[in-house]
């Protein structure tokens, strides 16, 4: 847990999105420095969300995929991020994601399929969380998590493979000419 993950932004989210759907919980997998993860207990307290989020620490990977397959999403409020691995792991599962539009980010989710990206803001990502947790119109939500499963089927170790094997191709037969 850094502070660039997003964090602090994701209680607000919580905050927002509570107020239409009380029973909403946040669920934090991670570890970070011991005083970041005092400093986020804190506001936990503060903004009396002891009843909305819930700081898990450390999960093995097991636990984790078990948490993201439970989940009806996964938010990823990074404001910098390499590459989010999170997201086809969620999409395996068949966990949508809400994430902010950050590179990492947004060069997996091209065109919102397997998640939606929205601007860097609360209020936003609030808005398409509520709007993806919407009960009286489920056909977003099922779109989005079908195309999220899609999504996680084309991050593959046996992909990955295939692509480096055809840059190295590639590269070799550029040097031969």
């Amino acid at each position: 847990m850094t502070k660039a993950k997003g964090i602090e932004d994701a209680f607000e989210v919580a905050l927002l999105v509570r107020k239409r759907i009380p029973q909403i919980e946040l669920w934090v997998i991670g570890q970070g420095d011991p005083d970041y993860v005092s400093y986020l207990k804190e506001i936990i307290a503060q903004k009396d969300l002891q009843n909305t989020v819930r700081l898990l620490g450390y999960v093995d990977n097991h636990k984790k995929f078990l948490y993201m397959a439970k989940a009806h999403l996964l938010v990823a409020p990074s404001h910098k991020e390499g590459w989010g691995l999170t997201i086809p792991e969620a999409g395996a599962v068949g966990t949508p994601v809400v994430a902010y539009d950050v590179p990492g980010l947004r060069d997996i989710l091209k065109d919102n399929k397997g998640g939606v990206l929205v601007k860097t803001g609360v209020r936003e990502m609030a808005e398409e969380v509520k709007r993806l947790l919407d009960v009286s119109d489920t056909s977003h939500y099922r779109r989005i998590q079908t195309q999220a499963k899609h999504l996680a089927g084309q991050h593959t170790w046996d992909h990955t493979a295939k692509v480096a094997l055809d840059i190295l191709e590639l590269t070799v037969k550029r040097r031969l000419r």
